[in-house]
C-alpha cells in the first residue's frame, strides 16, 4: 500500500507542476543542483524513479548512492517521502559555464600547435575537430606504425575511426587488444585518455625498448570516439548528454550506446523509456555505432581482449553485469587476474585506487559491450571507469588537471596487461 500511496503521490506531485521538468532559458541546467540521494527502501527508490532528473552516474545503484541533477521541487519532494539527499554542487549552470570560459580560452590545436610529444595536447579537453587534427598528425608523422580505417558512420553520419597500431610484419598475425573511448558522449576524459595510449605508444615504437617489444609481440586496434555526435553535442549544447543522437520521433533523442547490445538486450539495468539516459533502442544493435565496434571487434584476426573506457569512479569491470552468477574458470580467473593487476600497476604508478569487480556486484546492467564482447566475440572483456574516483570530485567535468596523470596511469597499466597477452 505504502508504494502505490507513494507512486500516487509522485504522479499527482509532477503533474501538479511541482517539479521543475523543463531549464530556465538561460542554460539547460539553469536552477539543477548536483545531487547524491540514498533511497533505502523499494518506496523511495520507486520516487527516485519517477523522477525526470538526469542520472550522473553509469548506472543506478542497486543500493547506495545514486547521483543525478535535480531541481529544488525535486530536491524536497524526495526529502518529503524520505530519501537522503545531499547537495554536491549548488549551481550546475555556473559550473558549467565557468567551464565553458575555461575552454574559449585555451591554445587551440591546429591554430596554436605544440609538437605531438608534448604534453600540452593533454593539459586541457579537447573538441572533436582537435582530436581529428592530432589523428591526422600523428598518422601522418608514423605511416609505419599507426594506419586508420573508418568502421562506419554514426547516426548523424559522421565517421567512426578505429587506429591500428603494431610493430614489424603482419598485424593481423598477432593478438590483437581492441580499446574503445568516448561510448558515453559527456566522459571527456575517456578520448583524452584513450588518445594519450595512442600517441604514447605510437612514438615510443623504435625508442624505447619496452614499447617496441610490446608492439612487435601484440597489435593494439583503438577507436578512440565512438560516440561522435553526442560528444559535439556536448560541446555545443548539452554538456552532460549522454547517449547518440538518434530521433527517436516522439520528442526525445538518444539511445545508450552502452546497452544497445545483444546481451541480455532490453534486460534489467536498462530503460524501455525512450527519455531515459539509459533507453536500450529498438532492438539490439539498432544503432550504427553499435553496429560498427561489433563488426570490427568480429572483423579482427586473432582478437585477444577489449578495453571499453569510461568515466567515473575508478574502476575495473569484467561481466557479468546483468547477473550475479560468476564467469565459469578458468574465465572467471582470468579477468579477475588481469584487471587485479591493471588495478595493481595503477596503484604503484600513481597511489591511485581502481577498484576490480564484477560488473553486478556494484550495479545491474545490460546490453553492454563488455558482456557482448565476452559472451558473443568470445574475448576477455573490462570496462573501465576512469577518474575521479568521486562525483563530489568532478564527476564527469573533472579539472583539466586530472587529464594527464588519469592518461599515464592507464598506459602504464596498457602496457603490463599487453605484455600479459602476448605471453
Amino acid at each position: 500500500m505504502r508504494v502505490c500511496a507513494l507512486r500516487a503521490a509522485t504522479v499527482l506531485a509532477l503533474s501538479a507542476g511541482c517539479v521543475t521538468v523543463s531549464a530556465a532559458a538561460d542554460g539547460p541546467y539553469s536552477d539543477h543542483r548536483l545531487v547524491r540521494v540514498v533511497p533505502d527502501s523499494a518506496a523511495e527508490r520507486l520516487a527516485v524513479a519517477q523522477l525526470p532528473m538526469t542520472l550522473m552516474s553509469e548506472a543506478v545503484a542497486r543500493d547506495g548512492a545514486t547521483e543525478y541533477l535535480a531541481t529544488d521541487d525535486e530536491i524536497a519532494l524526495l526529502r518529503h517521502v524520505g530519501v537522503d539527499v545531499e547537495v554536491l554542487v549548488d549551481d550546475m549552470q555556473a559550473r558549467v559555464d565557468a567551464e565553458r570560459a575555461r575552454l574559449d580560452a585555451r591554445a587551440v590545436w591546429g591554430v596554436d600547435p605544440q609538437p605531438r610529444g608534448s604534453d600540452v595536447f593533454f593539459e586541457e579537453f579537447r573538441d572533436y575537430a582537435e582530436l581529428n587534427s592530432f589523428y591526422d598528425d600523428l598518422v601522418a608523422a608514423h605511416p609505419g606504425v599507426i594506419s586508420r580505417e573508418t568502421i562506419g558512420q554514426s547516426i548523424q553520419g559522421r565517421d567512426i575511426e578505429a587506429f591500428t597500431i603494431g610493430g614489424a610484419g603482419d598485424p593481423d598475425s598477432r593478438p590483437s587488444l581492441i580499446f574503445n573511448g568516448t561510448a558515453h558522449a559527456r566522459e571527456w576524459i575517456s578520448p583524452m585518455t584513450v588518445t594519450y595510449i595512442m600517441r604514447e605508444l605510437v612514438e615510443g615504437y623504435g625508442n624505447d625498448p619496452r614499447i617496441t617489444a610490446l608492439l612487435d609481440s601484440v597489435t593494439i586496434r583503438i577507436a578512440p570516439i565512438m560516440n561522435p555526435d553526442g560528444y559535439l553535442y556536448t560541446w555545443s549544447n548539452e554538456r552532460f548528454w549522454r547517449k547518440n543522437r538518434r530521433n527517436n520521433g516522439n520528442g526525445t533523442w538518444g539511445v545508450d550506446w552502452n546497452r544497445n547490445f545483444d546481451a541480455n538486450w532490453s534486460a534489467p539495468g536498462a530503460s524501455g523509456d525512450p527519455s531515459d539516459d539509459t533507453y536500450y533502442g529498438t532492438a539490439p544493435f539498432s544503432e550504427p555505432e553499435t553496429q560498427a565496434i561489433r563488426d570490427f571487434i568480429l572483423g579482427v584476426p586473432n582478437a585477444a581482449l577489449h578495453i571499453d573506457y569510461h568515466a567515473f569512479s575508478q574502476l575495473i569491470l569484467w561481466p557479468w553485469g546483468n547477473t550475479s552468477s560468476p564467469l565459469p574458470q578458468p574465465d572467471r580467473g582470468i579477468h579477475e587476474s588481469l584487471g587485479t593487476a591493471y588495478a595493481d600497476t595503477i596503484q604503484s604508478v600513481s597511489g591511485e585506487v581502481y577498484q576490480p569487480i564484477q560488473s553486478f556486484d556494484l550495479y545491474q546492467t545490460s546490453g553492454t559491450s563488455s558482456d557482448w564482447a565476452y559472451g558473443s566475440a568470445g574475448v576477455v572483456a573490462l570496462a573501465l571507469e576512469l577518474r575521479p574516483s568521486d562525483g563530489g570530485l568532478g564527476g564527469f567535468d573533472p579539472s583539466p588537471t586530472q587529464i594527464l596523470p588519469c592518461a599515464e596511469e592507464n598506459f602504464a597499466a596498457v602496457l603490463g596487461l599487453g605484455e600479459s597477452v602476448a605471453v
